[in-house]
């Protein structure tokens, strides 16, 4: 696969928003620019178990399913290798729904 380093086309990152809530943010690569910069853009989610508020529960990503009215972001890889979106740290989705919840 085409990619940087751990990076690769394809590859689903979750960078979650979390202070008195965590809201999950998808994110998957979708090219690359140079050589240490990703490109992603966020991908639309679905609830698999929750509450009936839609305040509690997990979700997982829809690969190839970005969200509407979304552009792709430039990210540049860290002397670490990481990369944050938006400020949020992120890392590789693990394949298994994560949880969201609202204070």
């Amino acid at each position: 696969a085409i990619g940087i380093g751990k990076y690769k086309i394809g590859m689903i990152l979750s960078a979650p928003y979390q202070y008195s809530a965590r809201i999950p943010y998808f994110y998957e690569v979708i090219g690359v620019k140079g050589k240490s910069t990703i490109i992603v853009r966020e991908l639309e989610q679905k609830i698999v178990s929750g509450d009936s508020y839609g305040q509690n529960g997990t979700c997982v990503p829809i690969p190839g399913k970005f969200e509407k009215n979304t552009k792709e972001l430039n990210c540049r890889i860290n002397k670490y290798g990481d990369i944050r979106i938006e400020g949020r740290y992120t890392y590789e989705w693990s394949g298994k729904p994560e949880s969201f919840y609202t204070d």
